[in-house]
């Protein structure tokens, strides 16, 4: 089983490894290996499974443990992955990616002043990665500090020139914030110059030139956003201001409520169609926004 994943067959390795479970269910590198193979098949929650019945059949095992607690943060399950972690660190020196789960797990939860601590010692141990200034940006930004989260990104570009997580962040803030446009439309074409095909930069870049006041370039980013990327609700909110702005009410309303369509309740989509006079359909349920894109 462990050949055949390390040829690239995965299919056939999680066939293989599939059948050695059912023979020997008491076997946990077998059902670590399973597990494993299910992440390599994109099914998460299939391999939580198996990799949780792998640490309780050999709880020591720090890998496993450590692949099961970063499957848990990656799944936004923090309350399950950071316990594990914590037992890693209280028995093992940390690498890089146990301490840069956990800082993500601790910031999921609210734990912030606990995220930072444990940035501080991958910095201390390993320097500033660019897997370390990913995640102190996006801790800064779960506490609402964004001035700091684009300071961290930005160094990320100083070593990582096109990271394109940093390159869209930036740009995406500094469009919502509607400020320091310049800086943030090359940015966003940069972005966007590395996967054209990625929705979510389209719609940055959109975003961008909408601040800018170029509805027709705004338009065509999004309209291109939506047609890689489907019905996304912030897009759909996105193309509607242009359609306002461009003078179509009717249009902008009409989308908006794809929008709600996409994500009932939305409460700012609610207010863009309250705003242009159109009618929230019946029975629409307010609630906070939660999507992000």
């Amino acid at each position: 089983g462990q050949a055949l994943l390390s040829q690239g067959r995965i299919g056939e390795g999680a066939s293989y490894l599939r059948a050695r479970v059912q023979v020997d269910s008491l076997d946990p590198d077998v059902a670590s290996l399973y597990g494993r193979a299910l992440l390599m098949l994109d099914d998460p929650d299939a391999a939580v499974v198996e990799l949780t019945r792998a640490n309780r059949l050999d709880p020591n095992n720090r890998v496993v443990a450590g692949m099961l607690s970063r499957l848990f943060i990656a799944l936004e399950r923090p309350e399950e992955g950071v316990p594990l972690l914590e037992w890693i660190l209280m028995r093992h020196e940390a690498v890089e990616p146990e301490l840069v789960s956990l800082a993500a797990g601790y910031s999921m939860m609210g734990e912030h002043e606990l995220a930072r601590a444990a940035l501080d010692t991958a910095s201390a141990r390993f320097g500033d990665t660019p897997a370390v200034l990913r995640a102190r940006g996006a801790t800064y930004y779960g506490e609402g500090d964004l001035d700091r989260a684009i300071e961290a990104y930005e160094r990320l570009l100083e070593v990582e020139a096109d990271s394109v997580t940093a390159l869209n962040f930036i740009a995406y803030t500094l469009a919502d914030e509607n400020r320091d446009l310049e800086h943030a439309i090359g940015y966003a074409v940069r972005a966007v110059e590395l996967e054209p095909d990625n929705p979510l930069l389209r719609d940055t870049l959109g975003w961008v030139h909408y601040r800018l006041g170029r509805m027709d370039e705004a338009r065509r980013e999004l309209d291109l956003a939506i047609e890689l990327g489907g019905d996304n609700p912030i897009i759909l909110e996105h193309l509607g201001d242009v359609l306002l702005e461009l003078g179509d009410p009717d249009a902008a309303i009409a989308v908006w409520t794809r929008a709600l369509e996409v994500s009932p309740g939305r409460t700012s989509t609610i207010e863009r169609i309250e705003t242009a006079g159109g009618e929230v359909p019946a029975g629409t349920p307010e609630q906070p926004d939660g999507e992000t894109r």
